[in-house]
Formats: C-alpha cells, structure tokens, sequence
C-alpha cells in the first residue's frame, strides 16, 4: 500500500490499483481500502480532513502530498550517503515510520486466495469486516467467516466474541428471539475462554443491552472500557445503557470523559451530538459543534454527515440536507451496506417530486438488499406519492407477510393501507399491534406508541382514533386521542430534538381534526410547515385531513409548500442527477 502510493507522490491512485498492487486477487471485504489507509493515519497521527501525507479524493481513490527522495543505487554503499539521502518526508521520516508501524496490518488484512491456506486470524478478519458491512447479508457471512475461525481455533474468545457481536446486530435487523440466545451463548463462551479481552465483555453488553438488561450492559461495557480504555464502541454503548436506564447525566459525563482521552474520535463526537439531541437538553447549535468536531477530525467518518442531514430535513432546509446527506452516501458507496444517507436522500426526492430519480436510487438499493424492509416501505411511499395506489398495495400486502415481527414496520404499513383506502385492514393491523402497557411510559417505544412513527409524521394511535372513529367507535376514539396526547407530551420531555420536527405539528393538527375543531388543525399545519414539515403528498391523501383539506387556508398553505418544492427540484435536479 505504502509503496504503491510512494511511486506516484502527488498523483491519484484509485482504490482498485490498490487493491491489484497491494492484494493481488486475494479475497478482500469492500472496504479493506479504507481500513488500510486509516491505519496508515493513525499510525502517525495525519488528518484526513487536513492532510499532510495521505489525501482522500472523493469518488477517485487516494494520494500521497508528501515530498518523497528515492533513494539511489549507488548510495546505498555509504552509510553516511544512506543517512542523509534515504527515503525522507517533509517534518518526519513518516515512510520509515508507516513501514515499521503499518506493514503488519496491511499484511494482516490479507487473505490467501487458497482456502486451505487461512488461518484463523484470516477468518476473523474477514468476520470484522463484514460485521462493520452492517446488513443482514453481509451479517450472515461475517457469521460464516466466524465460525470458520472458531473450527480452526476451538479456543479463539476473539473469534465468540465477534461472533455474538454479528448476531447481536442480526437480532437488531431481524429481531428474532434466538438470534439473541445465540449471541449470548457465544459471548458466554467466549467470557468462559478469556474474561480478560474487553471484546468478550463487550459482546455480552450488547446482550444483555437487547435484553433490556441495562444493568447488566452498564456491568459488561464498563469492564471493557477498564480493559481498554480505547475501545470507542464500548464507552458510546455504555453511554447508550445509561440513557436507556434514564442516568442521562452521567451518560454525558461518560462521553465527555471518553472524549478527553479520545477528542479525535469521530464516532465519539457523532455520540455526543446524539446525546444532547435525543436525551440531553436539545440544544441544536451545541449538537450541530460536535458533529462538525467529528467530520473536521474523522472525515471519512460517514455517519455524522448522514445525522446532520437527517436533522436539516427535518428542519426543512432540504437543500443543505442534500448537501450532507450526499456526501455520507459518497463516502459509503462500493460498500455492501445500505446506509440510512441513502434513504434520506430517497424521501426527499420523494417530497420533491422527483421520483424517476428516486426511482434510480431504489433501484441500486435494491441491488444491495433487495428483501430490507427500509427500501420496501419506500417503495410503497414512493408509490402513494405517485398516486398508483393499485402498485401501493401490492408491495403493501407482500411486506405486511415479510415483516409482521417488527411492530414499526407494521405501524408504518397499516398507515399506508390507511392512505390507500383498505380502512378494515388498516384497522385490523393497528389494534393487533395494541395499546401501551398500563399507564403512559416516557419515551417508550411500544404498539401504537412509536416515537419513530411520530418523528415520520405519524402516530399509530392518532390513526388507529381516526378508524374507530369512522366503525363509530367514540369511547375508544377518546381514549387513544387522550393516550396519544400524553405520550406526545411525555416524548417531547425526553426527547427535546422533536422542538425542531414540524411532524409533531403536523400529527397535532390531524388530532384537532378528529376532534372536529378545523381552524386548530390549520393553525397546526402553519405551525408545521414553519418546523419544517414538507410532506404534502401525504395531506393531500390523509383522510384524517378530508375535512380540513376543503378550507382555502389549508389548500394555500399546501400550494405554498409545493412551490417551495418545484424551485428546489429545479434548482437540484441537474446536481442531483450528475451525483
């Protein structure tokens, strides 16, 4: 790798130069190109974002900034020649230096093209990078990749512990019950092997942080993080445990401590501006610092760009959401994952109208994880959007027999059916999913009552209040627009970002409108707008706004809104098909 980029100093090498120069033909994840330069950073302490050897050009590949003096022939005779004319680089013989401290994790990546040939460590390797690919596909391989270290090594913790580690994010995609007793049964096996690797008492943090055990993960990552101090992902999960408990404060004081001794991470800073949004005190202009700490100190870091992005949107500055939300996809494209960027980008070209670009972009998703339940429900938004409702359903009825374990896929899918007009079905999948447990609970994230569905612009029980109502159901429609209202009130609390989400309002004007008062479902969808909501498509079919949608007010403020849009797809729709 170093010397492949050494021979062109100053000129672009492409990621699959390297991989020809450096892997030869041996098997390699997506993004062993990547990993590799990073190692190469951090071995000497370079900024990617200000780069003094090793520069990312974006969508091209990589090159070297630094001067670089070959050594000549002749002068290798002379000692003193050797000492004063060999390899150098401005500030720092960092050549010396990569090649001393680097070499034996690029040398570690590689895996022979010979299966006979791996060893343990080159499965293992292998399982890391397809655990990082984060989709269920490449789950399942780093599974494979896992196992096969495990038979060559019966007694490799690191080989259970990533494996418990892969099904543990596999019960978080497809949360079936015994992937979690299998993730426990290798992080068990692999504390049993060596209780002294921080990667085995991570493993079961993240057992037992499924589990709903939050004690118990707080145990397990605070055993890692005493293991090793630097390892980034236990200390933001033990952060996350906290948070889960309620213990916010010291959740912020854990990653504050995690960012003094680590302040370049950028995983910790995308972290902490996490924290503040979603369980600190909501502060935007303190979060948007820390994700800007994490692009400016980790550039390649994608996730920070997608959060930022994610919150713009919601902001309804679709713009400079685009903006952010391109550059995370760029900095994830040729990977195996779908990363959330890319949906992002897919809802607002949705919102704006451009659906034979959204088109496009499904498309290459597809390509990637054709059965994900997140690029069906966009599919089946994009249909709606379209006004095909007869394709809207289909790909309803299909992902509603795929995805009836996950209650917000569910949620999302009876709100469709709702749209389309399939009013018992959409009935019938609501009270399935039924009421919260007794009394109102915070923040939690059950049945009807999904703070996901309400950051979307929906809410279970609101719609579920819009059915009874029409079944002529009134003590029911009552009860849920009463539950509703304190759980809205009860999220904003413990999730102050929603202050700057206008699908609260928009979710507050369809209860007005179920109570039959149209002037407060108005103001409502002012009060929306002004936030940042854009889905006109939506109102435009929500029955629940039938009524309301008939006053002039309301198909002004809509038309506005649409206006809006048109300039943007104008003013984008060139970029955005060039990118």
């Amino acid at each position: 790798m170093l010397a492949c980029l050494a021979r062109k100093p100053g000129s672009i090498v492409s990621a699959d130069e390297l991989l020809d120069a450096v892997w030869q033909g041996r098997p390699h994840a997506d993004n062993t190109v990547y990993q590799a330069i990073n190692h190469l950073r951090n071995a000497v302490g370079d900024d990617a974002h200000d780069p003094l050897y090793v520069e990312t050009i974006p969508k091209r590949g990589y090159r070297l900034v630094c001067p670089v003096t070959a050594v000549e022939k002749d002068e290798e005779a002379h000692p003193q020649a050797r000492r004063d004319l060999g390899l150098r680089v401005v500030g720092v013989l960092v050549l010396l230096v990569l090649v001393a401290s680097v070499l034996t994790n690029i040398e570690s990546t590689r895996v022979s093209s010979d299966a006979e040939q791996m060893t343990e460590n080159d499965y293992y390797l292998l399982g890391r990078a397809y655990l990082h690919e984060e989709n269920p596909t490449s789950l399942m391989q780093a599974i494979e990749n896992f196992k096969r270290a495990i038979e060559a090594n019966p007694g490799s913790a690191q080989a259970f512990a990533g494996l418990s580690e892969s099904y543990s994010d596999l019960y978080w995609t497809l949360p079936e019950d015994d992937l979690l007793v299998k993730a426990k049964d290798a992080a068990e096996y692999a504390l049993r092997l060596d209780d002294r690797l921080g990667s085995s008492h991570r493993a079961m943090g993240y057992v037992r942080h499924y589990a709903g055990d939050y004690e118990g993960a707080i145990e397990s990552f605070g055993t890692a993080v005493t293991i090793d101090p630097n390892d980034i992902r236990s200390y933001a999960w033990l952060a996350a445990s906290h948070e889960k408990k309620g213990d916010t404060e010291v959740a912020e004081e854990i990653l504050l401590k995690a960012l003094q001794d680590n302040p370049m991470s950028g995983q910790l800073n995308n972290r902490m501006a996490l924290h503040i949004l979603q369980n600190g005190d909501g502060d935007w202009n303190r979060a948007y610092a820390y994700f800007q700490r994490a692009m400016s100190r980790q550039p390649d870091y994608p996730y920070p760009y997608g959060e930022v992005a994610y919150y713009l949107y919601r902001m309804g500055q679709l713009e400079e959401a685009i903006h952010y939300a391109s550059t995370a996809h760029e900095l994830t494209v040729g990977s195996r994952r779908i990363d959330n960027s890319a949906y992002l980008l897919v809802s607002i070209l949705i919102d704006i109208g451009d659906y034979a670009l959204a088109d496009k972009m499904l498309d290459e998703m597809k390509a990637i994880e054709a059965e994900y339940a997140g690029v069906t429900t966009l599919e089946i938004q994009l249909q709606i959007a379209r006004q095909d409702l007869e394709q809207a359903s289909t790909l309803a009825h299909r992902a509603i027999s795929e995805n009836l374990h996950d209650d917000s896929v569910v949620s999302l899918l009876a709100t469709y059916e709702m749209l389309i007009g399939h009013i018992d079905h959409a009935r019938q999948l609501y009270a399935d999913l039924g009421a919260m447990p007794e009394g109102i609970q915070p923040g939690a994230d059950t049945g009807l009552y999904q703070s996901s569905d309400l950051l979307w612009g929906a809410l279970g029980a609101v719609n579920l209040a819009y059915l009874e109502k029409s079944a002529g159901e009134s003590e029911a429609t009552s009860s849920l627009i009463s539950n509703a209202l304190q759980f809205i009130e009860s999220v904003k609390t413990d999730y102050p970002a929603l202050e700057i989400n206008g699908s609260v309002a928009y979710v507050l004007g369809q209860i007005a409108a179920l109570n039959g008062d149209n002037d407060a479902a108005i103001d409502h969808l002012r009060q929306a707008v002004d936030d940042g909501w854009r889905q006109t498509w939506f109102a435009r079919l929500d029955p629940i706004m039938a009524e309301a949608i008939k006053d002039r007010r309301f198909g002004k403020i809509l038309g506005e809104v649409d206006a809006s849009l048109a300039e943007t797809r104008n003013r984008l729709g060139f970029s955005l098909a060039e990118n």
